[in-house]
């Protein structure tokens, strides 16, 4: 058998088996969520051993959610392809290297090490002193 008339199937049949495989991934019972009554009590959170107390935590990340907020607005080319989460750590980087000792200059190069600019890290810098880093 020569190759050119392996090559050539009829387009029925090349139609007929593209349908099958799209069938069979589409087949199988549809998952429907169920709606949760309005009356219904959120289930209960559970905070895993070793994190801060509630309190506690809510005072230390309403700093950083004011960071986060002060980031996208001002500095929206910093925040642009980060998640919350990866704003959030550059300024808890950035106090904790103010908090060991650091100076400004200084964590301002660790910040240009990580891909910011030089401009925006000094802003970075100074959103986290004001939002972010305990006085």
């Amino acid at each position: 058998m020569s190759f050119a008339r392996i090559v050539r199937f009829p387009a029925g049949w090349v139609a007929a088996a593209l349908l099958c495989t799209l069938a069979a991934c589409s087949s199988g019972p549809r998952q429907i969520a169920t709606p949760i009554p309005h009356d219904a009590a959120p289930p209960p959170e559970s905070e895993p051993p070793g994190l801060l107390e509630t309190s506690t935590r809510a005072e230390a990340g309403s700093g950083l959610d004011r960071f986060v907020a002060a980031v996208q607005a001002k500095l929206p080319g910093v925040a642009l392809d980060r998640r919350d989460e990866e704003v959030e750590e550059l300024g808890r980087q950035a106090c904790a290297s103010l908090a060991a000792g650091k100076k400004t200059a200084t964590v301002i190069g660790d910040l240009r090490n990580l891909g910011i600019g030089e401009a925006d890290a000094r802003e970075l810098m100074v959103v986290a002193k004001k939002t972010a880093c305990p006085t």
